[in-house]
């Protein structure tokens, strides 16, 4: 769990640094991701460098898909198909 508290904070420094856009019609907001050259001055920002900010920005990654898997679900296929 140690091992992760580092990711785990950098991660959460990064909550205004998500790509999205607004539909100019409406619509729900299209979540793409994480700017990462803004990621990687977040890790360094809190002291970390060499393979240590690498394992950091590896573990951002899977917790963004994770988020991105939340924030747009995949559609069934019987729901694309109508």
């Amino acid at each position: 769990m140690e091992d992760n508290w580092d990711t785990v904070m950098a991660f959460l420094a990064c909550r205004t640094l998500w790509r999205r856009h607004y539909p100019p019609m409406g619509g729900p907001v299209i979540w793409e991701g994480l700017f990462p050259s803004e990621v990687n001055v977040v890790i360094r920002c809190r002291g970390h460098r060499g393979a240590r900010a690498d394992e950091i920005f590896a573990g951002i990654q899977v917790m963004e898909a994770a988020a991105l898997a939340v924030f747009h679900p995949p559609v069934a296929e019987s729901a694309a198909e109508e």
